[in-house]
């Protein structure tokens, strides 16, 4: 039995890690005073927590936490395996409920969307054999929240309305606040932005009544994304300043970092490109005083097109460079690929259209293996205008086609005239 969960354990590790994984699990498993080979699940949960720490500090919270719920998913499925499926009573009921919701939890943290929805879906099952409102309200959110991260906004919106007569209670409000929430995120989806906007707000009224901070501040960004997309910019930046000040304490500086640099992209929006730089350096310097790399490279990555704009191409390079190398060290494909699109426009700027060459076929590889067709049609266009200032029409010619193509099964028509109108001029 140790020896096969070790063997699974050791796999995941590697598989997300590399080689990095191999090390740390050895090293993991001695420090809890286990050989690696008879590694065994009363183990795991300590295992578990010993890792995060340690990719943490090499590869930032995300892929931490990413591999310490899979290894937490090996826990839940060997706890559900020991209730096994003769007849329950009420503990078992409940504790087979709880281990389905926090499969369906880690399951959607781990991308598994499908199978987190099928998780919720068990436990509420569980939770109406247990009689347990409680439970049944949580799988019921949880549900909603997998509908949403599938897409499938009308199954989402039912659900919604059938847990609205569960949390209908004084001991269930900020369940109801949840609730509304939902109807905000689902309005928005929908382009209704004024009814979402009402729910938003609701749900603050509800969250703020039972001082639920977390909730407060989860909606003041959701308010602050909306009004973003409405380009209310100033509306926005007040509503990302507002949750800013919420997550103050040691524990929620990875949220301060995300509020930093949304306010940050807003005023990057409102082409005010020194006051984005100035949040973009503060997020940095937070992301980096708090060993956050993934967030630090982030903040790299938005200061470096701020300096861009600023014609500061020298500040823009060292941060792009900089950047560029926390992202490989923690295999973020997409941050990459990011960069060296950005990158392939500094060189643009700067009229080194070989160097730029380079950097955009790089970032576009990346791009073509994620599938990531939005972020490649942009980096199509751009590499597009290199071609063409290199003297190869014909391939600039072919790049921008394609990209047109992209915004055009995409719907993106602002972005696909934009495209067409630089064609035009490409081929006078």
């Amino acid at each position: 039995m140790g020896r096969g969960i070790s063997h699974r354990v050791r796999e995941t590790l590697r598989e997300e890690l590399g080689d990095l994984g191999e090390n740390i699990f050895e090293k993991q498993c001695w420090d809890i005073g286990v050989p690696p080979d008879d590694l065994s699940y009363d183990y795991l949960d300590q295992l578990a927590e010993n890792v995060f720490d340690a990719v943490r500090y090499f590869m930032g919270i995300k892929k931490a936490e990413k591999v310490k719920n899979s290894i937490r998913k090996y826990v839940i499925l060997n706890k559900l395996n020991e209730i096994g499926t003769e007849e329950k009573g009420m503990v078992a009921l409940v504790k087979e409920c709880e281990l389905h919701l926090e499969l369906g939890y880690t399951n959607l943290a781990l991308g598994y969307m499908k199978e987190g929805l099928e998780d919720y879906k068990k436990a509420f099952e569980v939770a109406k054999q247990s009689k347990r409102k409680d439970l049944k309200i949580q799988a019921s959110l949880g549900i909603i929240q997998a509908y949403l991260e599938l897409g499938e906004s009308k199954k989402a919106q039912t659900m919604v309305d059938k847990s609205m007569s569960l949390v209908d209670g004084p001991d269930f409000k900020c369940d109801k606040a949840e609730c509304l929430r939902y109807l905000g995120v689902i309005n928005w989806r929908e382009g209704d932005y004024d009814k979402a906007s009402e729910y938003f707000k609701d749900s603050l009224i509800v969250y703020k009544e039972e001082c639920e901070t977390s909730g407060v501040a989860m909606v003041y960004d959701n308010l602050g994304d909306l009004y973003g997309e409405m380009e209310e910019y100033d509306r926005s930046i007040d509503y990302y300043q507002k949750s800013g000040d919420i997550y103050g304490d040691e524990k929620n500086q990875y949220q301060k970092v995300i509020s930093l640099m949304n306010r940050g992209v807003i005023y990057s929006l409102k082409k005010e490109w020194e006051k984005a730089a100035n949040l973009y350096e503060q997020s940095k310097e937070l992301a980096e005083k708090h060993r956050l790399p993934n967030m630090e490279a982030w903040s790299l990555f938005n200061l470096g097109e701020a300096y861009i704009y600023t014609e500061e191409h020298d500040k823009a390079e060292a941060a792009f460079q900089e950047s560029l190398e926390l992202l490989k060290n923690q295999q973020d494909h997409v941050g990459e690929a990011g960069v060296r699109i950005k990158y392939g426009q500094l060189f643009l700027e700067r009229g080194e259209y070989e160097k730029g060459d380079e950097s955009l076929s790089a970032g576009i590889e990346i791009l073509r293996e994620l599938n990531i067709p939005r972020y490649l049609a942009d980096a199509l266009h751009e590499l597009g205008k290199t071609k063409h200032a290199l003297g190869d029409v014909e391939k600039a010619r072919e790049l921008i086609d394609e990209s047109i193509g992209i915004y055009d099964e995409l719907g993106l028509d602002e972005r696909k005239e934009r495209v067409l109108n630089d064609l035009e001029k490409l081929t006078k």
